[in-house]
């Protein structure tokens, strides 16, 4: 039981404008969730601001900026020859660390896709906790 409970932990999400990991945001808490209407990323309702940008899409927006930062370089040093690299292809030491945003980015994109078809499971869980503590 308590192995289901930290895999639906892992599930939730840590809010990234207070980082209070100690309070595991899950898209079905609609009392407390406000989520990013770009990527879908959870947040605090109370640290949600909408004059704030979400840090989400600001890391993707970053990324996507040295990306093409990276490719006008590489444009550059070929003589101008348009050049197009795939995103998940190694490029040279500068790029381990863009190929690592790129995997955190899919990793992010994957939880939130995964938290969407979770859902269901999860409130199916918690309702049968419910009912064991209520024995």
């Amino acid at each position: 039981m308590l192995g289901d409970v930290k895999l639906c932990q892992a599930k939730g999400f840590v809010c990234e404008f207070c980082g209070n990991d100690k309070d595991i945001i899950f898209p079905y808490e609609l009392n407390k969730c406000q989520r990013c209407e770009e990527c879908n990323a959870c947040y605090h309702k109370t640290c949600f601001k909408s004059d704030r940008e979400c840090p989400r899409c600001q890391r993707l927006a970053e990324r996507r900026e040295r990306m093409a930062r990276k490719n006008m370089e590489e444009d550059e040093d070929n003589g101008g020859a348009t050049s197009v690299i795939h995103p998940d292809a190694p490029h040279g030491d500068d790029d381990q660390s863009v190929a690592g945003d790129d995997q955190q980015v899919d990793s992010e994109e994957q939880e939130v896709q995964d938290v969407a078809h979770m859902t269901p499971l999860v409130l199916e869980l918690l309702l049968m906790l419910k009912d064991v503590q209520n024995v």
